[in-house]
């Protein structure tokens, strides 16, 4: 990704912080670290003060952080990353610093508390991921890039589905085929589910075989250039029973109707209540047991959560999953997922492959 664009992401993220004198933000998760300045190591924190944005990493990234980073200051520390990048600011005059509270831990802040007894740590507020949330154009075609391998990697292992298949070497395939067509890695861990196992929303796949008449779910995405897929679609072998053509048609309703409804404006909790609306004309709203759904991007959860938590209200250009789902315990589970940028006056679907039930 250009440059330009981190550069652009940094002034937005300086004019949203707004920081008083003598305070600065310490910068520790990754994927906010990768977004603001480009940076894809595993070892890593940022500094911004007095309106400048450092870049804090070890030896064993001096050259790439030089080669993805050329427009920012990198440091590279001696021992202790997180330490040294504090004394940085501290030395430059900070007496308040704040940290990201959901990924630094205890432990750490710690330290950081023993080592600067004098300096005031303060928890912050999350400034990423509204910004993150909006997607470029050159994020959403590494986003439909990488979902364009997954739909493609589904086609191909349907017709290796056969009875005697274990969910665990169907998962494997599905690993394999999403990195040999250009993948960086898968986005989670591969669901496959057969029978009663589909019940599982996030069931793990085992050394269940498939049975000669059995429901199959299979939940799975992949990474390009940083950005993730996130896609679910049911298949059957045999003949599904009438209760499971019943459920199945009232998740694909529920699906519909949220992706005719949603826009920006709108907020995660009413795309929910819309979607419980829906199920539970069939009776089976007590069944769906998770959020509607949630965004997407250098993470596979990000924030605009599709919940019935979900208050403010959904911005323009997100990527966000619409995934309904129905769980009878014992039973089967039905799950359907898309996913969609949302618009001034609509929700674009990303998808190219339809959510009609595959009978095998």
């Amino acid at each position: 990704m250009p440059s330009r664009t981190h550069s652009s992401r940094r002034a937005n993220l300086l004019n949203h912080l707004a920081q008083p004198e003598n305070s600065g933000l310490v910068v520790t998760k990754l994927s906010d670290i990768r977004w603001l300045t480009g940076f894809t190591g595993s070892s890593a924190c940022v500094v911004v003060f007095d309106g400048d944005v450092t870049l804090f990493t070890d030896g064993r990234y001096t050259e790439q952080s030089s080669l993805e980073c050329p427009d920012i200051s990198v440091m590279t520390a001696a021992e202790n990353i997180l330490l040294e990048a504090v004394q940085m600011m501290v030395e430059t005059s900070a007496e308040t610093l704040k940290y990201q509270s959901d990924d630094l831990t205890t432990g750490r802040l710690t330290s950081l508390l023993e080592a600067l007894p004098n300096v005031s740590f303060l928890p912050s507020e999350d400034h990423f991921q509204a910004l993150r949330a909006v997607k470029s154009s050159t994020e959403l075609d590494a986003i439909k890039e990488a979902l364009s391998i997954t739909e493609t990697v589904f086609e191909e292992v349907r017709h290796m589905i056969r009875p005697g298949i274990s969910e665990n070497a169907l998962a494997a395939e599905i690993d394999f085929r999403q990195r040999k067509l250009g993948a960086e890695k898968s986005a989670f861990e591969t669901i496959v589910a057969f029978g009663s196992n589909t019940a599982l929303p996030h069931a793990r796949p085992g050394d269940a075989r498939l049975s000669t008449s059995a429901p199959i779910l299979i939940d799975f995405g992949c990474v390009v250039r940083g950005y993730c897929s996130d896609m679910t679609r049911m298949l059957h072998i045999g003949a599904p029973s009438k209760e499971f053509l019943r459920a199945y048609e009232s998740v694909s309703s529920a699906l519909e109707a949220v992706s005719a409804s949603a826009q920006c404006g709108m907020t995660g909790k009413e795309l929910d209540t819309l979607a419980r609306g829906r199920l539970a004309n069939d009776g089976l709203a007590e069944h769906f047991t998770h959020s509607l759904g949630h965004g997407v991007g250098l993470d596979i959860h990000e924030w605009p959560a599709l919940s019935r938590r979900g208050s403010t209200p959904l911005p323009e250009g997100c990527v966000v999953t619409f995934e309904p789902g129905v769980y009878l315990r014992g039973a089967f589970g039905i799950r359907l997922e898309n996913m969609m940028v949302l618009h001034q006056t609509n929700a674009e679907l990303l998808n190219t492959l339809s959510t009609e039930l595959i009978i095998l």
